[in-house]
């Protein structure tokens, strides 16, 4: 069974990329974007909102928009 860990970049404030041990380990020595069957990608984007602990801050608020990849291979029998 595959580890599920989730891996994180942040882009920009409010946007972060979730990658699994799949994807984590092919993006560290590959710059293709053929990732393996199994891998799953997600990128969240939050609307900020004021954080009121810290002044001029911003924390995520609730999710704007979420996009998934998932990586599965397809096999095909040909009789």
């Amino acid at each position: 069974m595959q580890n599920f860990t989730i891996h994180s970049i942040k882009f920009w404030q409010g946007t972060v990329l979730y990658r699994n041990d799949l994807a984590y380990n092919y993006a560290k020595t590959s710059d293709e974007g053929n990732y393996p069957t199994g891998s799953v990608l997600y990128l969240v984007i939050w609307r900020l909102q004021e954080d009121e602990q810290w002044l001029g801050a911003n924390i995520p608020g609730k999710v704007k928009k979420m996009n998934g990849l998932c990586f599965w291979m397809m096999i095909l029998s040909r009789n």
